[in-house]
Order: C-alpha cells, then structure tokens, then sequence
C-alpha cells in the first residue's frame, strides 16, 4: 500500500500533500493501521523521505 503512494507521489499523479493527508486519514480510520506499530513507523519514514526530498511544499 505504502509502494502504490510512492508511486504515485513520484508520477505526480498525488501531491507529496495529498499522499501525506490521505495516509493519516487512512491510519485514522483503519484499526489495523493503528495499531501496527511497524506499518506506522514505515509510513513515518516515507512521509519524512517525501518532505526531504521536497516532494512536499507549501505549493503541493
């Protein structure tokens, strides 16, 4: 799930912006995302490598 964000944050096709809202409001409403401490940890280190690699700006 997390590869098909990368993708498609890469292809522009989702802004850095909108994959980040979309992940956290799929962490939200998801208890299994929840409360997986692994998965979490993951989709905090893709939402910081988006933010480094400037994938996510005020502008997106």
């Amino acid at each position: 799930m997390i590869w098909i964000f990368d993708k498609m944050v890469e292809a522009n096709f989702l802004s850095g912006r909108d994959a980040t809202q979309k992940l956290n409001q799929l962490i939200a409403t998801n208890f299994t995302f929840r409360n997986n401490q692994q998965l979490l940890e993951e989709i905090q280190k893709r939402l910081e490598y988006w933010y480094k690699s400037h994938l996510i700006t005020p502008d997106n």
